[in-house]
């Protein structure tokens, strides 16, 4: 669940952190916080703000979910940017931490949204950033798969 590391844009409010061990981190969104006592929801509903791993990759970018998928393992999240992902798996969403208490209870507050103009250019650049990246790496393995065969023949 959240409250841990990772980058992203997030909604609202940001934060510094000063952990047990004595590191600080400046800039955390208040979507990775997670205060004592609070814990993720374990299911979300529609029109939820979250940050969600794109493609199941390392970066979260911010998004609302759209509609769940029965059993709530999985949700459509559209993301700030436009993007929308069908069928993204709890386990890459992050969810504003409620009172565990209020974890299951419907209608769970928002936090107010924020400007996301930023957001948005920052979150396609690293889209495009990261696509751009994938699209090399297929190009030189496609490159290295042919030049391997030719010189088997």
């Amino acid at each position: 669940g959240g409250g841990g590391g990772g980058g992203g844009v997030g909604f609202g409010s940001t934060y510094a952190l000063r952990y047990e061990d004595g590191d600080v981190e400046a800039g955390v969104p208040r979507i990775r916080v997670r205060l004592s006592g609070q814990v993720e929801p374990a299911t979300l509903e529609a029109g939820c703000r979250v940050e969600a791993r794109f493609g199941g990759g390392k970066k979260a970018f911010s998004g609302v979910v759209v509609n769940a998928w029965p059993g709530g393992k999985h949700y459509m999240v559209e993301y700030a940017d436009g993007d929308k992902e069908a069928k993204v798996d709890r386990e890459l969403i992050f969810a504003q931490c409620v009172d565990a208490e209020a974890a299951a209870a419907p209608g769970l507050e928002e936090p107010p949204r924020e400007d996301e103009t930023a957001a948005v250019k920052a979150a396609k650049e690293e889209k495009r950033r990261m696509a751009a990246e994938a699209e090399a790496k297929a190009a030189a393995e496609a490159k290295a798969a042919a030049e391997a065969k030719a010189a088997a023949e």
